[in-house]
């Protein structure tokens, strides 16, 4: 009962309230439309108060908001450009491909708009692959993709670049200095053999050494040719040949100039190219190889006949020396001798002169064999002309034997028979020792025909006596013969001596009478051999080298910088451009190195390769020395206001602008080993403006010069700021860096105090703006910008300064101030002593 009675009670309660709440609701329902109507009533009456204020209001916020934003340009906020790569480093091999993406962004006042140009260049051609406008919008980035593809033959280095040039557009809201600030990236490409084509490569310097030492054999074969063709022509007519043979010099000195054009496609690492044009000139190389031979083996026969026909001429010469020599009595066979020594001399003058070969031939055989033929005449006729008289003395002293008077030895019919050698001159002598025995014999006139019985008596002895197989069996028989024959028939009385003595006296043998007939001088003039003498080996001056790498730039390709001469090449030393102190240090930190862009500029028309910046977060995951490959030396931009830790994935860049000049020396000693790296050269050149120097000096004094080459300084307050610089400076900028270089800080004093580095530093001093009264470049005292040292070489430029822009900073402007670039390029080009 009692939860029944709760319930009914919680019920009427609950009535009661919802009356009461609605109740309450209409009393506010009314209430609000009171308190409309009365604000609308309000409004009407106070309708122009109300528009006037929103008009002031509307007019401090725009302003607040110009002033607000101009002052932020004051201080450094204009365009900011980001660029970034997804690939800064290919490596590709011919026919390969790959695609490079690029993202740009500004930063700047969210009311500007910035007008953009970019570019990507093909710096090894020197020609712009794509041209694009557009505009562009903070927080509204761009991608731009281009695909490489590599079809040069061989191996090397391509260079890319990609780059962004913007300009603000200036509006109410929108303040900007209307200069273009830029940004570029470097994109290299490392190409390399095929698989293919390094077997082929292979394959084909050892066919082009080979081919190298058969032509250095041709034309040394070629030059013994020529050597013995002249010799040859001076007395052998050989046009044909002569012709023959200097077309085939001219086919050998075409072929040493292809072989030129092979050394130069080797060169080019154009392989397939190169073993067609190796097949075509192989092929010339051995037709022109078998015409040689073919040239040879006919000079050579022909030298070998002219030889020959040189040698019997002076074996026919001495053959007629020997015939002149003989005795001979006879009157026809002198004159033959005569007409055979008239002969010969006439053959010796033509053979001298330059005729056909054939005509030598014909003229020498034709002499040779006269000559032999009377050679044989003569010694047949000196045989039987010896043995007649000989045998004819023998009888006589036989015959004087019997008689008793005289007995000489004398020899044998048989000897006689067998004899071999005969000379006529000592037969004739013979019968001129008789002559003298006769002589002595004393006796009368009186004589009869019984002295040819006895020689009838004797030749029939000696025919007896002759031996069946005599060598001169015919021609003694011919002589006995005639004994026989001759002799009167009878019988002789060997005591009837002084008559037959006196008989033998009258008819001894005759003396040996020469004809008068004189022999012509013989022509003794030897004629000389030809003779084929090897010459000194022709050595071609073109060598196969291993081909360098190839590196194109600016439209010049060369080998590419291997050589530890070329890596050392001051002259080739990548120049650093470190910036100074940034005024704002609320603003981006690559506002700092717009500064250097015209200075970069400029230099990539003297033939620095502008590689865009670098800084600590600049990764260094490419091949080492890519950037100094090319013979261009490089200009980077650094920043010693980033900072980069690692993650484990990746490395997280900070920027931080807030610390000291020690700290800025650390960070840059990290970029110039990171440049290095990526150079690939063990020194670099830095150019630093404003605080740049100091830090530049202060890495310089803490690490020591090894890995700079020189210094040059534009607006460095070496001493330090002072005055109202000095008590503006932290305000606005790095409280640390600031009191680093107020003057006779003790950072200045210990900078100062140290030695200054044994490297050339020049130092570039702005005057014009005079500050308290001192002169001044609108920001540093000359003063203070001085440094004294043995190695310093101060250089003044005169200039000015207009309102806010000082000619601290526009000296870096090489369009207002074209005397520092010259400064600074004549620093660059002096050699160090």
């Amino acid at each position: 009962m009692l939860l029944l009675y709760l319930f009914l009670n919680m019920k009427n309660l609950g009535n009661k309230t919802k009356k009461e709440r609605k109740k309450k609701v209409k009393t506010i329902k009314s209430d609000r439309k009171k308190e409309k109507k009365n604000f609308i009533n309000w409004l009407k009456e106070h309708r122009a108060i109300i528009i006037i204020s929103v008009i002031i209001i509307m007019i401090l916020v725009t302003s607040g908001t110009k002033v607000f934003l101009y002052l932020n340009f004051i201080v450094g906020n204009d365009i900011i450009i980001h660029l970034d790569a997804d690939k800064e480093d290919l490596n590709l091999v011919r026919g390969g491909e790959e695609s490079v993406n690029f993202k740009a962004s500004v930063i700047t006042n969210p009311f500007c708009a910035a007008e953009c140009e970019s570019s990507f260049e093909d710096i090894s051609n020197n020609k712009t692959i794509d041209y694009d406008s557009f505009k562009l919008t903070p927080g509204m980035p761009i991608t731009k993709e281009y695909k490489i593809r590599m079809d040069d033959f061989g191996e090397g280095q391509k260079l890319y670049r990609f780059r962004l040039e913007c300009i603000g557009s200036a509006s109410f809201l929108c303040h900007t200095k209307g200069e273009s600030t830029s940004r570029s990236i470097l994109v290299t490409v490392e190409y390399n053999l095929t698989e293919d084509e390094k077997i082929l490569k292979d394959d084909l310097k050892n066919k082009l050494i080979n081919l190298k030492e058969r032509l250095s054999d041709l034309a040394t074969n070629a030059n013994e040719v020529d050597l013995v063709i002249n010799e040859l022509d001076k007395g052998v007519s050989i046009d044909e040949t002569k012709k023959e043979f200097d077309n085939a010099e001219k086919e050998i000195s075409k072929l040493i100039e292809n072989l030129n054009v092979l050394k130069k496609i080797w060169g080019n690492q154009d392989y397939y190219e190169l073993n067609k044009k190796f097949k075509d000139i192989d092929i010339e190389s051995i037709k022109t190889a078998d015409l040689i031979i073919k040239i040879d083996k006919n000079i050579s026969d022909s030298i070998f006949l002219y030889n020959n026909l040189a040698n019997e001429l002076n074996e026919t010469r001495e053959r007629l020396k020997e015939i002149m020599k003989f005795l001979v009595l006879d009157e026809n066979l002198s004159l033959e001798i005569n007409d055979n020594i008239k002969v010969f001399n006439s053959v010796i003058n033509s053979f001298k002169l330059r005729n056909e070969i054939s005509k030598k031939r014909i003229e020498v055989y034709s002499i040779n064999y006269s000559v032999d033929k009377l050679h044989e005449s003569i010694k047949s006729y000196e045989r039987g002309e010896t043995l007649k008289r000989s045998i004819e003395v023998d009888i006589n002293y036989d015959i004087l034997c019997r008689l008793n008077q005289t007995c000489v030895k004398r020899p044998s019919i048989s000897e006689r028979a067998n004899q071999t050698e005969f000379e006529l001159k000592n037969a004739c002598d013979e019968i001129e020792q008789l002559k003298v025995i006769y002589l002595n014999i004393s006796k009368n006139n009186y004589a009869n025909r019984s002295t040819d019985a006895i020689k009838k008596d004797i030749a029939e002895n000696y025919l007896n006596e002759l031996p069946e197989d005599g060598y001169n069996n015919e021609i003694i028989k011919e002589i006995l013969l005639a004994y026989a024959t001759n002799s009167t028939e009878g019988i002789y009385d060997i005591n009837s001596t002084e008559e037959i003595v006196e008989q033998i006296i009258k008819d001894q043998p005759e003396s040996c009478q020469k004809p008068n007939i004189t022999y012509y001088d013989l022509n003794n003039e030897s004629i000389e051999l030809i003779k084929e003498e090897e010459t000194m080996p022709v050595k071609i001056g073109i060598e196969f080298d291993e081909p360098f790498p190839k590196c194109c730039v600016f439209g010049k390709c060369s080998v590419c910088c291997l050589s530890e001469e070329c890596v050392n090449d001051p002259s080739k030393f990548p120049v650093v451009f470190v910036h100074g102190h940034s005024v704002n240090k609320n603003t981006a930190a690559d506002y700092s190195l717009d500064v250097f862009n015209k200075l970069q500029k400029e230099l990539e028309k003297d033939g620095y390769l502008n590689a865009g910046s670098i800084s600590l977060y600049t990764p260094v995951d490419t091949s080492p020395g890519v950037w100094g490959l090319s013979q261009a030396p490089v200009s980077i931009k650094a920043s010693y206001y980033f900072d980069v830790f690692k993650e484990p994935e990746n490395y997280v860049v900070v920027q931080t602008k807030s610390e000291n000049i020690d700290t800025y020396a650390l960070r840059l000693r990290e970029i110039i080993q990171t440049i290095k790296y990526r150079t690939g050269k063990p020194r670099v050149v830095i150019i630093a403006h404003s605080m740049g120097g100091l830090v530049s000096r202060r890495y310089l004094q803490i690490f020591g010069e090894d890995d700079v080459e020189k210094l040059i300084m534009i607006g460095t307050p070496n001493k330090g700021i002072e005055g109202g610089i000095a008590s503006f400076c932290p305000i606005v900028g790095s409280e640390l860096a600031c009191r680093d270089m107020k003057k006779d800080s003790l950072f200045i004093n210990k900078l100062n105090s140290g030695k200054l580095p044994e490297i050339p530093i020049y130092n570039i001093i702005g005057n014009g703006c005079p500050i308290d009264g001192e002169p001044a470049d609108g920001t540093v005292q000359v003063k203070n910008v001085l440094l004294e040292g043995e190695n310093v070489n101060n250089i003044f430029v005169n200039g000015t300064c207009n309102g806010l822009e000082k000619l601290h900073s526009k000296m870096l402007d090489t369009n207002e101030y074209p005397e520092v670039y010259d400064i600074i390029i004549r620093a660059l080009t002096i050699k160090q002593s």
